[in-house]
Order: structure tokens, then C-alpha cells, then sequence
């Protein structure tokens, strides 16, 4: 599949630093060592200040994309799901990866024609000569995407013939809008593939044929970062604030909601949003956030469904012997923690007697004990500091009130991090630095969480150094472009931009 250099131009230079900058770090690392690209819907939505839903890789060969997919999934620690038409990697909390098997490319420029509409020409890879960041885009890329308009190419490629047709289904439901003549183009490419001399002008027929053929595009298949949905899948999730209130309304006054959320629909709308950041639906997020104390709280079950599912959790083993309940669990990369929670612990903490479960179920209240400590400690990260429902109901209200106020004080003054450690350490954090894993201000947040202790700025300005050569250096001086609408949104998002895109994971 090859295309002819006439029809391409580049995008301009603060686009393609803008969308640079916001590719992940270790996609962007990837891009520079594995010898693929990135293209379609993730520049797309990038340019145009919308959110991407995940980034598309495309290289020269099967073998240079499934190492590449490798090299990814071993630092993201996710998992690989292959097909006839690509490779996913999924990972928890980041944006799906996938690596396009089904159509290879000797160079970067020839995925501009494989794709089936204009708003989705646009690659950009990392050229190892120049050791600059290079792109190609459409000719009609800007024009169509400024008015956000479905342009048809009639692409000449092996391809289900249902696709382009999901894709503008999905492609409308964004705002955007085809023209007769580009929808007609689309439709000829569904009915070419049916075998008019079978259906014999049936149209009933003709219909259901379409329909199969609908049926056959993969459901993982997302070369322009429009994922194809099955018309039988049903979620009522919102995807908009005005529908989240809609449907928490719907919630405060339903009969199946536990009674924290009946009549509450502010409830309803928090116990959502702390639900999204946990990665559980609305529906998991009401049944198992409860409010106490004035705290949200998860309920154990929950709890343990959260760490079991993430790919950082290697087991979770529980067991109760000899009156004392026993969690050890182990965290991939990390020693094994093994943690307790007996009667006596129960006695001192003044739970035995106590008129409710720890009465009447002493052994499983005191295996949600040993979880909690076990999870909160080694799994901080996938439980966003929520804390245990089973282990806040046994504080009482003022106390709950006293404990935090305490700790907040406490805090106010953390101690120093040991310059001896540091120096110990810094050969490896220098690595994980340099390498993408982690930025230098993740890094420092993360270990000053960890050891519960503040590093001087003399200590953080050595871990900054290291930070990798900015974009901006690394991208090619460019030709002079006229004005334009998309680019002139671009930059103005960016100068009003307070998040630091550059930072680890996937924000764009």
C-alpha cells in the first residue's frame, strides 16, 4: 500500500509539538526506539481539544509491532489482547494501546492513504536521522477537521466492508457531519460487498445481508480512534454533567438505592465521581460506597475486587486460625507483606462486646480488619485513599472527627528524607527518570508518600535534572503556515493550560 507525496503537507510546528507533548511518556519513548508511528484519532482529537479515547501505533512489519507491544506491556504491567487486526494492550486507569497488525507500512507517509476519512490523516513519528519529530497530514486534514466535517477517501485497503459506516455512526454522535456525497461513498462500500445475484432485488434480504456484514467489523478494531460499539450493548453511565444530574435524580428516587443515597441525588452524584476515579460504574459505585461518619467509605468486598483486578496485584490470600485473621498479599515487583488482626487486637482496640457484627461475627470481622490494613498499605494507588467501610464504622463520630484533625496537624510537619537514603537511591531513580517511567515530580511525590518525609529542594533539583530533553527542542523548524482556526484554538488551549502534560500518564 503505497501514496504518492502529492495530497500531503505536515502539520504545523505547535501542532506537532502540542500533540507531542501530550503522546504518554513511555508511548513517546517507544516511538523513538521501536521504529513505529502514531496515527489517527489521537492527533485528531489532540488538535481539536477533545479528549482521546486511546492511541493507535502503525510500523513496517508484525514482528517490529508485536516487540514494540512487548516492550510497552513490560512497564505497564497490562494485558495484550491479539486479533486478526491488531494487538490491545489494556492497562488500568491509562488509555488502551493498540499496535494496527492488519495493514503495514514501509514508511510513515503511506498510513496517510489508508485512511478512510480526512479527519483522520494525520501521523506523526520520530525520524531517527535527524533525531527530530517529524508528520504527515492530509491536504483536506485542517479544512475538514476546522468544520468538523466527514470527508470520505475511498480508501484501498483490506478492510470489513462495514466499518467506515460504524465509524460514521460514532463519527455524528461527536457533532460531525458527512455530506450526501461522502455518505453515499460509504454506503457503496457496504453494498459492494453484497452478492446482489443471491438477493435478487429482495430488499428484506439485501437488509439482513448488511447487516452480517455490519456484524463482522471487530469490535477492537479502532484504526482512527473511534472505538466500534455492538448496537446491543446498553450503558446508562452519563457521559456529560447535565446527564450525570438527570441521572442522579433518577437514582435519589429509586427504591433500589441503599438508603445514604434515597432522596440525596448530591449523594448519588459524589458516590459516582468517586466511582469513576476507582474505575467502578455508577451502579457498582452506589451499591458499594457507603457514607459514614460523614466519610465515603468502600465495603470490603469492593475493596478486595478493586486490588484483585489490578495488574500490579500479583494474590490476595486470606485465612483465620487460632482466633486471629491472616491477609498476605504481594505487589508485582515487591516483597511479600503478610498482616494480622487477632482477638486481642480486637480487644484492645475496644471492639470485643460491642453490640452489633463484632458479636455476632467476630471471625469476619476481624478478616475485614486484616484486609484493610493489608490493602490500604500495599495498594494506596488503586484505592485512592478511600478508606474501608468495615473498619470507619467502628469509630465513633467524634473520634473519626478528632482523628483526622490530629493527623492533619501531625502531617503539617513531616520529617526530612535521610540524605544517606537518598544518596543510595538516586542511581536508581535516575534511571526510572531517564527511562519515561515516572517524571522526576511523580517520582518525589510518590517517595515522599512512602517514607512520610519531605526531600530538601537541593534533593529535588537533582532528581529534576534528569528530566529528558524537552519536545520543543526536538521538533524540526517548520515552513511558514498561513493563520488557521484549528491551529490558533490549539495554541490558546495550550498557553491557558494549567496541567503539566508532560508529566506520566495518559491525560490527553
Amino acid at each position: 500500500m503505497s501514496t504518492a507525496a502529492k495530497g500531503i503537507t505536515e502539520l504545523h510546528n505547535n501542532d506537532l509539538q502540542f500533540v507531542v507533548t501530550r503522546i504518554p511518556k513511555d508511548i513517546r519513548s517507544l516511538l523513538k526506539d521501536a521504529n513505529v508511528c502514531i496515527g489517527g484519532g489521537f492527533i485528531r482529537e489532540t488538535i481539536a481539544g477533545q479528549k482521546a479515547n486511546d492511541v493507535d501505533l502503525f510500523g513496517s512489519s508484525v514482528e517490529t509491532l508485536k516487540l514494540a507491544a512487548k516492550l510497552l506491556n513490560e512497564k505497564r504491567e497490562g494485558r495484550l489482547i491479539e486479533t486478526d487486526n491488531a494487538l490491545t494492550l489494556v492497562t488500568a486507569n491509562r488509555m488502551p494501546v493498540q499496535f494496527i497488525t492488519r495493514w503495514l507500512f514501509a514508511e510513515p507517509r503511506e498510513v496517510i492513504a489508508s485512511f478512510d476519512f480526512t479527519v483522520c490523516q494525520a501521523v506523526v513519528w520520530f525520524d531517527q536521522a535527524t533525531e527530530k519529530w517529524k508528520s504527515a497530514i492530509g491536504e483536506d486534514f485542517y479544512r475538514d477537521l476546522a468544520a468538523r466535517r466527514l470527508s470520505y477517501t475511498h480508501p484501498q485497503r483490506n478492510e470489513d466492508a462495514g466499518g467506515s459506516l460504524l465509524r460514521v455512526r460514532k463519527f455524528l454522535a461527536r457533532g460531525y457531519s458527512i455530506q450526501a456525497l461522502s455518505l453515499a461513498g460509504v454506503v457503496a462500500r457496504l453494498a459492494s460487498a453484497v452478492e446482489w445475484d443471491k438477493v435478487r432485488g429482495n430488499e428484506t434480504q439485501a437488509t439482513l445481508v448488511m447487516t452480517g456484514l455490519l456484524r463482522e467489523v471487530d469490535p477492537l478494531l479502532v484504526v482512527d480512534g473511534i472505538d466500534v460499539v455492538d448496537e446491543h450493548e446498553f450503558d446508562l453511565s452519563p457521559q456529560t454533567f447535565e446527564q450525570a444530574l438527570t441521572f442522579c435524580d433518577y437514582l435519589a428516587n429509586s427504591d433500589l438505592v441503599p438508603k445514604d443515597f434515597k432522596g440525596k441525588p448530591a449523594n448519588c452524584l459524589i458516590a459516582i465521581q468517586w466511582g469513576a476515579e476507582l474505575g467502578l460504574k455508577p451502579l457498582q459505585a452506589v451499591q458499594n460506597i457507603a457514607v459514614i461518619n460523614g466519610r465515603a467509605a468502600l465495603w470490603g468486598d469492593a475493596v478486595l475486587a478493586l486490588v484483585r483486578s489490578s495488574p500490579v496485584c500479583e494474590f490476595v490470600e486470606e485465612w483465620d486460625e487460632h482466633d486471629t485473621a491472616y491477609c498476605k498479599v504481594k505487589r508485582k515487583g515487591e516483597k511479600e507483606a503478610l498482616v494480622t488482626f487477632s482477638m486481642d487486637d480486637a480487644k484492645k482496640a475496644g471492639l470485643i462486646g460491642k453490640q452489633g457484627p463484632w458479636s455476632q461475627y467476630p471471625k469476619r470481622m476481624r478478616q475485614m480488619r486484616a484486609r484493610a490494613f493489608a490493602l490500604r498499605d500495599m495498594f494506596t494507588d488503586v484505592l485512592k485513599g478511600m478508606a474501608i467501610a468495615e473498619e470507619i464504622m467502628d469509630v465513633p463520630a467524634a473520634s473519626a472527627e478528632v482523628h483526622r484533625t490530629t493527623a492533619t496537624v501531625v502531617a503539617s510537619e513531616p520529617a526530612i528524607y535521610p540524605a544517606d537514603e537518598f544518596a543510595k537511591n538516586l542511581a536508581n531513580w535516575r534511571a526510572v527518570i531517564e527511562s519515561g517511567r515516572k517524571s522526576a515530580e511523580g517520582l518525589i511525590a510518590m517517595v515522599e508518600a512512602k517514607a512520610k518525609a519531605r526531600m530538601t529542594e537541593e534533593q529535588r533539583r537533582q532528581l529534576r535534572k534528569f528530566e529528558p530533553i524537552t519536545v520543543a527542542e526536538e521538533v524540526a523548524a517548520p515552513e511558514a503556515n498561513a493563520a488557521d482556526p484549528v491551529t490558533t484554538a490549539t495554541t490558546a488551549t495550550e498557553a491557558a493550560d494549567p496541567i503539566d502534560w508532560d508529566a506520566e500518564g495518559d491525560r490527553a
